[in-house]
């Protein structure tokens, strides 16, 4: 995993964080259109998540699909931590008690519908996912349920924006440093 993390992010490799998505059957919900680097922004765009099948995603159960070539349509979008209305650049959580999110742009750029991929893989498989590759997936309306586990990695020589929603007081985990 480590050399295939470094392969896509070969300069300092960060792990920003990690997340199990549960589509349980018939009532596993859609994940809307979106493309990661909108949420994890450097520039130049270094993210990359990694996507793991846990169990077979089909399209009847929820898989992924994406739009070939948005790759190369450049982020639309930006998805930024609201300041505090006294101006200040303090974008913590406690800066309104919760944490806003200010959409910028038009991500909801409109691609026609023949454009989009499913994309179903079998269990155990990896799921490579450019930052800026538009992707989504349905809801499950199977009898079977749809889980995965994915993590998102960006380049730590990159200056990491204080706008992007996900902040920490400590510095990211460097992809050398994890067991």
């Amino acid at each position: 995993m480590r050399q295939l993390i470094k392969s896509f992010v070969p300069q300092d490799p960060v792990i920003l964080q990690s997340m199990v998505i549960f589509k349980n059957a018939r009532l596993g919900g859609k994940v809307d259109v979106h493309r990661d680097s909108t949420f994890l922004y450097t520039e130049p765009s270094s993210a990359i998540g990694f996507w793991f099948a846990l169990e077979d995603c089909t399209t009847e159960n929820g898989c992924l699909s994406f739009v070939p070539g948005s790759h190369q349509d450049g982020l639309c979008d930006r998805r930024m931590r609201r300041c505090r209305k006294d101006g200040s650049d303090d974008l913590s959580y406690e800066a309104n008690g919760h944490m806003d999110l200010v959409f910028t742009g038009s991500e909801r750029q409109q691609y026609d519908e023949s454009k989009w991929v499913a994309a179903p893989v079998r269990a155990g498989s990896v799921v490579v996912i450019h930052g800026d590759v538009l992707h989504r997936s349905a809801p499950n309306h199977s009898d079977r349920s749809r889980n995965i586990y994915t993590f998102h990695c960006i380049d730590g020589s990159l200056p990491y924006s204080r706008e992007n929603w996900l902040q920490w007081r400590a510095p990211f985990e460097k992809l050398d440093s994890v067991v």
